[in-house]
């Protein structure tokens, strides 16, 4: 990898500084606790931000053994074409969430074109709800600009109804004191030194405790929390998580 391209992808991660952001954190909880269909809709401001959320969720599923599928969508016809392609889909096992994105800011030269193509496969996906709820055993992610979350509530009720999570990721504003701390963070660790909200993954971990096949999810919860109080200096709770 070019020192330019690295440049890149640290400044595109500091920008959106994903560790930091609650919703960021639910949205990987969501992972960790399902296990059948899920349909989730991840807002994010722009393509290079859905790129880097989609990189971190490929890390997080292969902890678990699991694979991120991603649908080729380069052209609003791909998009119109997605009813199709998507029921003519056969996933194994192994996948953990089935990626959909087609990113495009209202403000953006192409914005009309990519909305009339979000809105014709959408009418056409939401008469298919049982059928694809049937059909895939993994979360189905939604990733579109914010102007997606009304567009899908209007066209597709139905699919809309059926919604698990919607979570929206927005670019952070760093000050510049905080700004190269936040470009030091790895985002090829597989887990973040941050991590999260910590009070919102004790929480969803406290649900776990007992429960009969969870132990991997409680103990990733539980690890998030702590690396999430370490991050605040908060070290008594921090033990209390990871020990």
């Amino acid at each position: 990898m070019s020192v330019e391209v690295q440049s890149k992808k640290e400044a595109l991660a500091a920008r959106y500084n994903l560790p930091a952001q609650p919703e960021w954190q639910q949205f990987l909880n969501h992972f960790d606790l399902s296990e059948n269909f899920a349909l989730v809709v991840l807002l994010v401001a722009d393509a290079d931000g859905a790129d880097l959320c989609r990189v971190e969720l490929e890390k997080q599923l292969q902890q678990e053994g699991k694979k991120l599928v991603s649908v080729d969508i380069s052209s609003p016809d791909d998009l119109r074409n997605l009813p199709s392609r998507l029921l003519a889909m056969q996933l194994s096992t192994d996948v953990g969430g089935l990626w959909i994105a087609a990113v495009e800011p209202d403000y953006s030269q192409n914005f009309l074109a990519w909305k009339e193509a979000w809105q014709f496969a959408l009418a056409r996906l939401n008469p298919r709800r049982n059928e694809i709820r049937r059909q895939f055993n993994c979360s189905l992610i939604f990733v579109g600009a914010p102007w997606l979350q009304e567009t899908m509530r209007e066209i597709a009720p139905d699919i809309w109804s059926v919604r698990t999570l919607v979570a929206r990721i927005d670019p952070q504003a760093i000050s510049e004191t905080k700004s190269s701390a936040s470009e030091k963070q790895s985002f090829d660790a597989g887990e973040t030194k941050a991590g999260g909200d910590p009070l919102f993954a004790l929480q969803e971990a406290n649900k776990l405790r007992g429960v009969p096949g969870k132990e991997l999810a409680l103990a990733r919860l539980l690890h998030r929390a702590g690396k999430g109080f370490e991050a605040r200096s908060d070290f008594r709770s921090a033990e209390k998580s990871l020990y």
